[in-house]
C-alpha cells in the first residue's frame, strides 16, 4: 500500500491505533496489510461508570446503594457529556437527612457563558416511590463543589429544596431514582 504518496509499501497487519486505555478513539482499522480501511465516526459508544473512585467513575453523598442495583452509561464528545444514570433500592441501602449529591469524574463548566450553581440546568431527574405507587420529578442542578443535586419544589410559592430522606418522600426498599442529563465540562 502507498504511503504518503511517496511509493513505499507497509507489510504486515493493519495499523492498531489507541489511546493506551483501550479506548478506539472513534476510528475504525480494517482490512488486510495491501488493503487496509481506516475509518472515523464521529462519536464514541456509549460507556459504562461504575461506583468507585477510577478515573471515570462516580461517587455518592449521603445515600448509599447497599445491596440495591444501578445503571450508569455516559457519551462524552469533545467538553459535551450526556449522562443516564438509574437506581433501585434494596434492603441494606440507607439515606440521609441531608442533600442527596452525586460526585462524577467532571465539572459542569459555570460561570458567565454557560449554567449557573443551584439552578436547573443539567436535566430532569424522576423517582418512584413503590409503597405509594407515586412518581416525583424535578431538576438536575450543580452545586458547590462541582457536585450534582436533586432539585424538587415550586418556584414561585417559595417551596423548592433538594431531595434528601423525607423530601420529597421517604426512600423506602424498591424505591427507584432515574435522571439524564447533558453539560459541558471545563476540559475535554
Amino acid at each position: 500500500m502507498p504511503v504518503c504518496g511517496c511509493g513505499q509499501q507497509l507489510g504486515g497487519a493493519p495499523p492498531i491505533l489507541t489511546g493506551g486505555t483501550g479506548d478506539d478513539l472513534g476510528i475504525i482499522v480494517s482490512g488486510t496489510f495491501d488493503n487496509t480501511v481506516v475509518t472515523a465516526v464521529d462519536a464514541l459508544a456509549w460507556r459504562p461508570m461504575f461506583i468507585g473512585a477510577g478515573i471515570n467513575d462516580f461517587q455518592l453523598v449521603n445515600f448509599t446503594l447497599g445491596n440495591g442495583t444501578y445503571s450508569a452509561r455516559y457519551l462524552r464528545v469533545g467538553y459535551t457529556v450526556d449522562l443516564i444514570m438509574s437506581f433501585r433500592f434494596g434492603s441494606t441501602s440507607t439515606w440521609a437527612a441531608s442533600q442527596f449529591q452525586i460526585a462524577l469524574p467532571w465539572t459542569a463548566r459555570l460561570g458567565a457563558n454557560s449554567i449557573s450553581t443551584n439552578h436547573e440546568g443539567l436535566g430532569r431527574w424522576s423517582m418512584f416511590d413503590s409503597s405509594s405507587v407515586v412518581f416525583y420529578d424535578g431538576g438536575v442542578i450543580p452545586i458547590a463543589g462541582g457536585n450534582i443535586a436533586f432539585r424538587f419544589g415550586d418556584d414561585l410559592a417559595g417551596t423548592n429544596t433538594t431531595m434528601q430522606q423525607g423530601t420529597p418522600t421517604t426512600f423506602a426498599t424498591s424505591d427507584e431514582l432515574t435522571f439524564n442529563i447533558r453539560f459541558d465540562t471545563d476540559n475535554n
